[in-house]
């Protein structure tokens, strides 16, 4: 079934309302991101939309975003999870990459710049005491090493100034710079072909899973008919719930067996009823 094109405009309608959204709270330096996720306009997982969470730090995604409701016509629990858990792998690689970069010391080439200033000032300072006072040539190797050394302070400055040598980005920029391409190439090599997609929304507060064609989801496979007899049936739909997980259904798949051999049981004694009826009638 195709996802009808309304589907695809509110989606699109959704995502400027939160762009805007998010633009005006990360404008407020006094919010955490905690509670950014608070008061951003978060979707429910639809048809052609399935969302999974961030973790409060942003470091990754939630593990718990499976959603057997939508999900289980078109990708399995494990695959689903197993994706998620790439996704987070190659975040955390980012998280360290930006550690290493915060932690990164003076570059060498400034280190040497500010040693070579601080011998000069050191020279300047010498001569300027202790030579001759009139002496040319002595004046001429101050004012050099005067010149030299305020030379290299201004030079590291500027360096300092333009970020040269020293590479600053913040995680933010690191994650919708590369995690959107590897993205796009497990989409190209899987997904897309299968009529669904993975997409990270701009601040990474959320992963989404689009559908753009597949089967409508049903009811749980093998549970929706109740046996009580070779001449009878007991047709029962059970509609799944959004929020059926793994654990639910499998209390739900034990207790639908338990009702299932009461049924039985009752048919039994029910049975048992008319032949003694039948019997105490002829007698």
């Amino acid at each position: 079934m195709k996802v009808s094109p309304g589907n695809f405009e509110k989606m699109e309608n959704r995502h400027k309302e939160y762009i805007s959204k998010v633009t005006k709270l990360t404008n407020k330096n006094y919010l955490t991101r905690t509670s950014i996720m608070e008061q951003i306009p978060v979707p429910n997982n639809s048809s052609s939309l399935i969302i999974i969470p961030s973790n409060e730090k942003g470091s990754g995604f939630l593990r718990n975003g499976y959603d057997y409701f939508y999900c289980s016509s078109f990708i399995q629990k494990f695959e689903f999870d197993q994706t998620v858990d790439a996704l987070n792998l190659q975040m955390a690689k980012l998280f360290s990459k930006k550690r290493k970069i915060d932690e990164a010391e003076i570059p060498k080439y400034q280190c040497v710049m500010l040693g070579i200033s601080a011998i000069t000032l050191l020279l300047f300072l010498i001569m300027v005491f202790y030579v001759p006072k009139y002496g040319t040539l002595y004046s001429i190797a101050t004012f050099t090493a005067c010149v030299v050394s305020i030379l290299l302070i201004i030079i590291i400055s500027i360096l300092n100034v333009l970020d040269i040598g020293h590479e600053d980005i913040s995680f933010d920029d690191m994650v919708q710079k590369e995690i959107p391409i590897y993205l796009d190439n497990i989409n190209n090599s899987k997904f897309r072909k299968r009529g669904f997609e993975w997409y990270i929304m701009p601040g990474h507060y959320w992963l989404e899973l689009r559908i753009t064609s597949r089967a409508t989801p049903g009811h749980i496979p093998n549970l929706n008919t109740l046996n009580t007899g070779p001449a009878e049936q007991l047709q029962t739909e059970i509609p799944l719930r959004e929020e059926f997980h793994e654990e639910t259904k499998e209390r739900f798949m034990e207790s639908m067996n338990k009702s299932r051999e009461n049924i039985g049981d009752l048919t039994k004694i029910l049975e048992d009823m008319s032949i003694d009826k039948d019997l105490h009638a002829k007698s």
